[in-house]
């Protein structure tokens, strides 16, 4: 059964990591499987324990709006870095009517575009790029043994 919905945001982030070809179709099949188990595993725990995470994956459910993308920025933009120029792209395409249309952050065009403006399709997958880099993150610090305090 493929996995969908919120869980299936962060997925596409995620780079396959069976190569083995002499393996039967069918254990390549499982092997997927279970690794698609395993990384959606890793986002809901993501979202049980943090309620950004939670808020970042419901914004992006479905088709997000722009703005909803923009929002889902602002919550994990002190804990993840990007290239500037495509981050000035997204910017644009998330901000800028016209781009994003009616459903872009401010009603007005500000300054020029780029000259290769991002869409807003490429806008989604730039961002749940992003949010996959994010909750790896965060699963990795949750994973990483913690300093024992010092009570002396």
């Amino acid at each position: 059964m493929p996995i969908t919905g919120v869980a299936a945001l962060a997925l596409a982030g995620f780079p396959a990591t069976i190569t083995n070809s002499s393996i039967s179709p069918e254990e390549r099949a499982k092997n997927e499987r279970r690794e698609q188990t395993e990384k959606a595993s890793e986002i809901l725990r993501a979202m049980m324990t943090s309620e950004r995470v939670y808020t970042v994956m419901t914004l992006l459910d479905g088709e997000p709006r722009p703005f909803d993308m923009w929002k889902a920025w602002e919550l994990m933009r002190d804990d993840v870095t990007v290239d500037g120029n495509e981050f000035w792209r997204f910017r644009k395409a998330t901000n800028d009517p016209r781009i994003g249309g009616g459903a872009a952050r401010h009603a007005l065009p500000e300054g020029d575009l780029p000259d290769d403006p991002m869409s807003v399709p490429d806008a989604v997958i730039f961002i749940r790029e992003i949010v996959a880099r994010w909750i790896k993150e965060i699963a990795r610090r949750e994973q990483s043994p913690r300093p024992a305090s010092d009570t002396q």
